[in-house]
């Protein structure tokens, strides 16, 4: 196939092919073995005229070739539609970030005769993700020192007024202050290491050292935890855990992954009803919390898991929108599921599903899943 081909194989209706040159994305059709059939303007001022196959393949740049040639590949001969970010290289030799999406053209007998690409030029929305990433891993990293110095400070302000000849009452006010702080720098440390693990996008920090542990008593744990910001709250909390329930995991990530979906239900479901409960079924660990408060909208179900992603307005509600992400990540690196069923004005239901050990493996040592 010589020149450039400005066509479908079938041509498409004029008010079509219009529309395919003025806008903004690349837009072009090849055929299975690969030829050009159709690229719009776009595209061929991206690739350079002279271009007669679909090579966008070989503009990926080397750190995306792998993966994202893996992704079209697998959708193509999956015959289904895939899409992937990745960098390519412009007639001008400039690398720059697209959304690449692929879809199969299919006759009446519903067989791919050509597949349809789009790439849409994200590249300054990716830079700006990137700059937002390095600023707050620079800064997770410049405040971690100075906490950490605060916290053994505060430590030791404890011990040393314990060893005080001042009166009781007044020590056990310092004291109450002082533990007070220790709690509120805690969770302060805990925001910036959690900041340090979504700029990372590394599921196995996530991971941590697992080590055989019974749920139900890390739950317990995380009820007591946070039984002060329910009360502060004025939520009425009933609480139902099985006991027995054990499996492989780092208690410090499980644990956060759990607070967080009850610091969730404090901020949201405040004067309402919560019920957190852990049971077992079928080889999962079932945790569960519930309120009744003002529920989600459909089309925020998902979205609320996604990186910085809030399904209410910042001016109502505090928050990074970093929380929920975090608690699915680490609930998919020790092979489980996150979920929630809502409906605006009635409440909304989080469940946490993970893999278990058996009681009896458990007790004999044999923790290998």
């Amino acid at each position: 196939m010589e020149g450039r081909i400005d066509k479908f194989q079938v041509r498409p209706h004029e008010a079509l092919s219009s529309v395919l040159e003025v806008l903004p994305h690349m837009i072009w059709c090849e055929s299975l073995e690969g030829n050009l059939i159709y690229g719009n303007t776009q595209w061929m001022s991206f690739t350079g005229p002279t271009c007669t196959r679909s090579n966008w393949v070989s503009r990926l740049h080397p750190e995306d070739f792998q993966t994202a040639n893996e992704t079209i590949t697998k959708a193509k001969s999956s015959k289904i539609s895939s899409e992937i970010e990745c960098r390519l290289m412009d007639s001008q030799g400039q690398w720059l970030w697209h959304l690449i999406r692929c879809l199969p053209i299919k006759d009446e007998n519903n067989i791919v005769i050509q597949w349809l690409m789009s790439a849409t030029n994200i590249h300054s929305q990716k830079r700006a993700v990137l700059m937002r990433d390095e600023f707050l891993r620079v800064a997770s990293h410049e405040f971690n020192t100075p906490l950490t110095s605060l916290k053994l400070r505060l430590s030791l302000a404890k011990r040393t007024l314990g060893r005080t000849s001042m009166p009781f009452g007044e020590t056990q006010k310092i004291h109450e202050a002082l533990t007070d702080s220790e709690e509120h720098l805690d969770q302060l440390i805990e925001m910036v290491d959690t900041f340090l693990k979504v700029t990372r996008r590394d599921n196995k920090s996530l991971i941590g050292e697992p080590w055989p542990l019974e749920l139900s008593e890390i739950v317990r744990e995380c009820v007591k935890a946070k039984s002060r910001g329910f009360k502060s709250a004025n939520c009425n909390l009933k609480v139902e855990i099985q006991s027995g329930i054990f499996g492989n995991w780092d208690r410090q990530q499980i644990r956060k992954a759990i607070l967080q979906l009850f610091d969730n239900a404090i901020k949201f479901a405040c004067d309402q009803e919560v019920f957190i409960s852990l049971s077992e079924n079928d080889g999962q660990a079932i945790l569960k919390v519930r309120d009744t408060g003002p529920g989600l909208k459909a089309c925020d179900l998902e979205r609320i898991f996604e990186c910085y992603e809030r399904a209410t307005d910042s001016r109502n509600v505090s928050g990074w929108g970093i929380g929920l992400y975090m608690v699915k990540q680490t609930v998919m690196a020790y092979g489980g599921k996150v979920k929630v069923t809502s409906y605006p004005g009635k409440g909304a239901c989080f469940t946490i599903e993970l893999p278990i050990l058996d009681e009896n493996r458990f007790l004999q040592g044999n923790y290998v899943q």
